[in-house]
């Protein structure tokens, strides 16, 4: 049988051989990430209980939100454009680069700038909390280095160099974030974790930098890529990330308005937990979007078909029995953040299985981002948001944690359904795991 499931992989397919080369490394460094992301969270937690750690990601969140916005996109524009550039002329791809950031740093400085100065209203008048005035005037000015990591990763990611990016987008913030807890945050409380965990920021912008330098290929001039050009694309690529981001944060940001930083604590650990079920989609990923791009720019739409559907049909088989264990053990690994984590165990079973149609559909958002088909991605990623305010407002006032659980979970399954009605209509195939699962589970039965 073992022989059985290890020739699956080997079924004389180039493109899904090279998602699973990718995909194994990315899954490593994922892994290897996502235990950093958990230290943190176990030391954060168990350092400055629910009310700290609610405090904390109240400030985190409102930064992800305008890093999100200051990077327009651009971290998925240069994974189109760079790819097929490569090729034929790196002079031009590393202008689509520079243009990226460039575009990034003029919107970020002014963003960070707004943000320090509206501190005060914010944290009285919208999370009503004082203590939260200096934490977000720090998380302030880590917004232009915050955007411009994942810009710096997207672009490795469209050189292949996924473990580069990894560690910028995933490793590299975590890894300094545990050394500000164990140094500055012993040292000076919660304001000494966030001004280390900001510095950490910085110097991992500086790392992608470097990584972009050794990596891009040499070239003789350097020609400059259309601004206009890149905004067409990144700009409902932009609308689609902050519909995307906000689908999670909206759920935070909502329960921070109306409900304690305690609650805000629990929920937003039960929606990290839920998030290792999309581990393995997030690994995909990180290579899918330059294949797409390149099949679909040669026109081999067959090859696209097939890896479409073996994508997600690899989801389901891992996604599975992941959701299973996490519904089954859900208090017990809450548990692991303290005792009063336990009370959300039934909201990561709800988050979980929205966390599972998402991995169960596959690269749906990037088979439509990198085919040109940006606006219908954005309709379908806009209304799974307004459908997660809707309910957010509805049901997190009188439900909580649980309220926050059911409208993230309902809003993700139904933007993914939309997705997969969308890719049906423009590119003629169901981005469905069916087929290729009926054909593995036959292969590893006979």
């Amino acid at each position: 049988m073992l022989r059985r499931i290890n020739s699956l992989t080997k079924t004389g397919d180039a493109n899904f051989a090279e998602i699973i080369s990718h995909t194994f490394w990315a899954v490593l460094m994922l892994g290897g990430a996502t235990v950093l992301q958990f230290v943190f969270d176990l030391i954060l937690t168990h350092s400055y209980g629910a009310h700290g750690a609610g405090v904390f990601y109240l400030g985190f969140s409102v930064l992800m939100v305008l890093a999100l916005i200051g990077r327009l996109g651009l971290d998925q524009a240069v994974v189109r454009f760079i790819p097929p550039l490569l090729k034929i002329n790196p002079g031009a791809a590393s202008g689509v680069r520079r243009a990226a950031v460039e575009l990034s740093l003029l919107l970020t400085i002014p963003l960070a700038i707004g943000l320090f100065v509206a501190a005060p209203w914010l944290a009285t008048e919208v999370f009503h909390s004082d203590e939260l005035t200096i934490y977000l005037r720090i998380f302030a000015l880590a917004v232009p280095p915050f955007s411009l990591m994942y810009v710096f990763s997207g672009t490795l990611r469209s050189m292949k160099h996924t473990r580069a990016a990894l560690s910028i987008e995933r490793a590299g913030m975590y890894t300094f974030g545990i050394l500000a807890i164990i140094t500055l945050g012993r040292l000076y409380g919660l304001g000494g974790l966030v001004s280390g965990f900001v510095v950490g920021l910085f110097l991992t912008a500086i790392l992608g930098a470097l990584h972009i330098h050794r990596y891009m290929p040499r070239f003789k001039q350097l020609i400059p890529f259309s601004r206009k050009q890149l905004l067409i694309v990144s700009a409902p690529l932009l609308f689609v990330a902050f519909a995307t981001q906000m689908n999670g944060q909206a759920s935070v940001l909502i329960l921070g308005a109306v409900s304690d930083n305690a609650s805000v604590g629990i929920f937003n650990i039960a929606l990290k937990v839920s998030m290792l079920m999309s581990l393995i989609l997030a690994a995909v990923n990180v290579i899918a979007a330059t294949k797409i791009s390149e099949l679909y720019s040669a026109k081999q739409k067959e090859e696209l078909d097939i890896m479409i559907s073996k994508i997600s049909a690899l989801g389901t088989a891992v996604g599975l029995p992941l959701f299973i264990f996490m519904s089954v053990f859900s208090t017990f690994l809450l548990g692991l953040f303290g005792h009063e984590f336990k009370a959300g165990a039934l909201a990561l079973i709800i988050l979980t299985a929205g966390q599972f149609v998402n991995v169960a559909v596959g690269s749906t958002n990037y088979i439509l981002a990198m085919t040109g088909h940006e606006k219908a991605l954005s309709i379908a990623v806009g209304l799974s948001l307004l459908l997660n305010i809707i309910l957010g407002l509805v049901l997190i006032p009188p439900l909580g944690v649980l309220g926050a659980s059911i409208s993230a979970s309902a809003a993700m399954i139904s933007g993914n359904i939309i997705m997969v009605v969308m890719v049906k209509k423009y590119l003629d195939v169901w981005p469905l795991p069916f087929k290729y699962m009926a054909k593995w589970i036959k292969a590893v039965s006979l």
